[in-house]
């Protein structure tokens, strides 16, 4: 998950509550919105793909538990699975890579805007309130490094559980891998805290962002599958 480019194009969202310049006020508080607009939805999806990831982890301890003349249809209910975690990480990444696409856009106005400031008091406002939303969303690519890089690892091996079974569809064979099984739900467990921490530092980010015009806060209810659940069939 590339977060840290992204992290800008947030950062930017606090220029709309400085009062800037008027001619450029109603581009930023457009750019806000995209902002809010775009993390609400990265949230969402990470929860969702959260979600996802307990439902698969579910398909294989149904395997685990199946006996020879159920394991087919076991088998093919997690193979289904897997791909639909496949394509729930597949749209966090899209999300990632738009904003991402627009973040050198929005970091150069802001320092323009920043620039045009007469006021020296203003101006020093204005570098202060850049640099804590640099900190804050800082945060956010810490976070997402920190998710992408127990997620990659687990997702393969989910797939290398699915290439071995494919070739030996049996109860030895689901035996044979018993600690590869076990490590995969451990890893799991792992990357849903992570995601879940990856969440709760966005929405701290959103409940920082200042209120702008006709709008609601941007915070928003974390998803239910990232609210501290853990993988289904482990308590």
């Amino acid at each position: 998950m590339r977060i840290k480019d992204a992290t800008y194009m947030l950062a930017l969202a606090f220029l709309a509550g400085l009062g800037l310049n008027a001619a450029g006020c109603a581009t930023q508080i457009k750019r806000s919105e995209g902002a809010v607009v775009s993390l609400t939805k990265l949230t969402a999806e990470i929860g969702n793909a959260d979600k996802q990831l307990h439902t698969t982890s579910a398909s294989l301890q149904q395997v685990v538990a199946q006996k020879d003349g159920n394991l087919k249809a076991a088998y093919a209910k997690f193979v289904d699975e897997v791909g639909n975690l496949d394509s729930a990480r597949e749209r966090v990444k899209s999300i990632v890579e738009d904003m991402t696409a627009r973040s050198n856009e929005y970091y150069k106005v802001w320092e323009e805007e920043i620039d045009q400031l007469a006021s020296a008091e203003l101006k020093a406002r204005a570098q202060e309130r850049r640099t804590q939303a640099v900190e804050k969303f800082g945060k956010i690519k810490t976070a997402g490094e920190s998710l992408r890089a127990t997620f990659l690892p687990f997702f393969q091996e989910l797939k290398d559980i699915e290439r071995y079974l494919a070739s030996d569809l049996t109860s030895g064979g689901v035996k044979a891998i018993t600690e590869v099984i076990t490590k995969a739900e451990k890893d799991g467990q792992t990357t849903s805290e992570k995601a879940g921490t990856l969440i709760t530092e966005i929405q701290s980010a959103l409940a920082e962002l200042p209120k702008l015009p006709g709008k609601t806060s941007g915070q928003t209810k974390p998803p239910a599958a990232a609210q501290g659940s853990s993988p289904a069939g482990q308590t």
